[in-house]
């Protein structure tokens, strides 16, 4: 067992996996994006728009606490969940890097290299995507306060800081890849259910979350493909999950209390004591699906 946890990459690739890495490859370079010439960084989502986002995404929806705000403070509410679930996913994918960069040392086979490649190049356009999308999203709030971001940073440079630390290959990238994946879910959740809202296809923030959706499905099936690829031992995967999914529930943690701050600042009388209330009493699609990803982590791990 020590020696399966402890050996130099692993078996070499079969016919069907070089096929398999071959159309992801090749998909990469077909359906690829660059944000810088495939957004309308002038475009914007309109007030309309941002209403019906609110009722698919707001962590207030059917808990009664959102009864006495506006049709404005319901914009800026809806502004402020999409420039966070953004904010998270653009810290997690930069410091998600060190996952991808540390394969680079295990694999020396040329068609994951490759794939590899294309990861990190998607994530690194990610990250200045989201981050940009995240001030344009503010900058439409000038009276309002800047979401809190260096917590979340932290988090997860902290997060990849530990998984590296890990005694074991195959663990560090089981866990660093399925950490990975369920940010990609929840991002193909938001693709899913922005499109389904706003019908609108040149609408600034489905926009976002549109193209990002395009790598993130294949994103998917690369993390899947590696996790096979370097599964620990049964036994030892029981490990997977108590390190990956206390790292997944945190991290929706702190993405709602986020959501609770900025429910604050538009009027909300909540705080974060109301937070598993508010988890339970959501009838946002949005919520659900994500509170549901969380649950499907659980029985993936390992």
């Amino acid at each position: 067992m020590l020696a399966l946890l402890t050996m130099r990459g692993a078996d070499p690739l079969s016919g069907d996996d070089r096929a398999f890495l071959a159309k992801l490859n090749r998909l990469a370079l077909e359906q690829s994006f660059d944000p810088e010439l495939d957004i309308d960084w002038d475009a914007d989502t309109s007030d309309e728009e941002f209403l019906a986002l609110y009722g698919a995404w707001s962590l207030l929806a059917g808990s009664g606490k959102d009864a006495h705000l506006d049709a404005q403070a319901r914009i800026d509410f809806a502004r402020y969940q999409q420039a966070n679930l953004m904010l998270f996913t653009a810290f997690l994918e930069r410091y998600g890097l060190r996952v991808l960069e540390k394969l680079y040392d295990d694999e020396d086979d040329l068609a994951v290299v490759e794939a590899l490649g294309h990861f990190v190049k998607e994530e690194v356009f990610h990250h200045t995507m989201f981050m940009r999308a995240v001030a344009r999203l503010e900058s439409a709030m000038p009276e309002r306060p800047k979401l809190p971001r260096r917590h979340v940073q932290l988090f997860f440079r902290s997060a990849f800081a530990l998984i590296a630390l890990l005694p074991f290959r195959r663990l560090r990238i089981s866990t660093g890849f399925l950490l990975m994946e369920f940010a990609e879910e929840i991002s193909i959740v938001a693709h899913t259910v922005s499109a389904r809202t706003v019908s609108r296809k040149e609408s600034f923030a489905p926009r976002v979350w549109a193209l990002h959706a395009l790598d993130e499905a294949r994103h998917l099936r690369f993390d899947a493909f590696i996790r096979r690829r370097y599964r620990p031992p049964r036994l030892l995967g029981l490990f997977v999950k108590v390190l990956a999914v206390p790292l997944v529930v945190f991290s929706s943690a702190l993405l709602n209390a986020n959501d609770v701050w900025a429910a604050r600042q538009v009027g909300a009388r909540v705080g974060l004591w109301h937070l598993p209330l508010l988890v339970v009493k959501t009838t946002a699609p949005f919520k659900r699906s994500v509170f549901s990803s969380v649950a499907r982590v659980f029985a993936r791990a390992g």
